[in-house]
């Protein structure tokens, strides 16, 4: 009887068909770089190489090198006409993708509901390349994470943005840092930070140029919204104007969601460091200030102190002292 179930197990095992999409995809991203004469990107020749080794799917594709936007539509473009579902994560670092690599991400995006994670950082995206990644979004159900710092595509870049994420509720993470954003950004991002449906936990916007108008844009479109818990608008050359220091006291005193601010790198001295430590006092919801130096010594460690014990687990509890044993 032992050896009769051994063979069906070995049976059921040899029954298996194994999947072949990643091989699929593979011949056919082949077949694209040698139609468009480029190279095969040697890592991601290697990715497969493993994966033909020891099993698995393409989860992400990661290129931190120039290879120019073809190179970008011949990834993107294999994705998509294999339809291939394995794929999470797409980090193209300085890959010299530019709009047109854009484009073909873009169509992917639109027919694809894998991919969780999308890096586009310092790849020259000009508010044209914005507006094709707009377009796809309302067909993206799974884009979770979405960072295209360093594109100085300005704030008629993030207008673009604004038609395709003002009514997304798949986006945790937004990071839009060093894009030359001007004041005129604040009113495209509140659309993007207002829609009750929101699901966005992270919004980076440090490197900009908002000025205290934007900022203020952005820290009145926080008090709707339900999910934002951290917020950057670290170097965006803004101070201790009046109306900043009043919109980020009622942001501290009534958005309990909203637990971590990052104000480094803006003109914030002693006025503003005062308002923020007398703001916070009370607030066990506010976990992080991040402040440059620019007050005194005194005033900025009183306000790591008080963000440091409003953490959770940020205060040690004293150990009683053990009562003697009864005899």
């Amino acid at each position: 009887m032992p050896p009769k179930k051994k063979d069906a197990k070995k049976k059921k095992k040899t029954d298996q068909t194994p999947d072949d999409s990643t091989e699929k995809l593979w011949k056919t991203y082949k077949k694209l770089c040698n139609d468009m004469q480029i190279p095969i990107f040697k890592p991601l020749e290697q990715k497969f190489d493993v994966i033909r080794e020891e099993g698995g799917y393409l989860r992400e594709v990661h290129v931190g090198e120039e290879i120019g936007s073809t190179a970008v539509r011949a990834v993107a473009d294999a994705l998509r006409m294999e339809n291939y579902g394995g794929i999470e994560s797409l980090r193209l670092w300085r890959a010299g993708a530019e709009d047109e690599g854009m484009r073909a991400v873009a169509q992917l995006l639109a027919s694809n509901n894998s991919i969780r994670v999308l890096e586009f950082m310092d790849n020259r995206i000009t508010p044209l390349g914005c507006e094709l990644l707009s377009s796809s979004l309302p067909k993206c159900q799974s884009l979770a994470f979405l960072r295209l710092d360093h594109n100085e595509f300005g704030a008629e870049g993030v207008r673009q943005l604004a038609v395709g994420l003002s009514m997304n509720s798949t986006l945790r993470v937004l990071s839009l840092a060093y894009c030359n954003i001007g004041p005129e950004g604040g009113q495209p991002l509140t659309e993007i930070l207002i829609y009750y449906q929101s699901k966005l936990k992270e919004l980076n916007l440090q490197g900009n140029h908002l000025s205290s108008a934007g900022v203020v844009s952005v820290l009145m479109a926080c008090r709707r919204t339900k999910s934002l818990s951290k917020l950057s608008l670290a170097d965006n050359q803004f101070g201790e104007e009046p109306e900043v220091l009043e919109q980020l006291t009622f942001l501290f005193a009534n958005k309990s969601n909203l637990n971590c601010y990052d104000l480094r790198f803006n003109a914030i001295c002693d006025v503003g460091g005062r308002c923020i430590l007398d703001s916070i006092k009370t607030q066990k919801h506010v976990h992080q200030v991040l402040l440059t130096e620019r007050m005194t010594k005194e005033l900025y460690t009183e306000i790591a102190s008080i963000c440091r014990s409003n953490k959770p687990g940020g205060k040690k509890k004293k150990k009683g002292k053990k009562g003697k044993k009864k005899k």
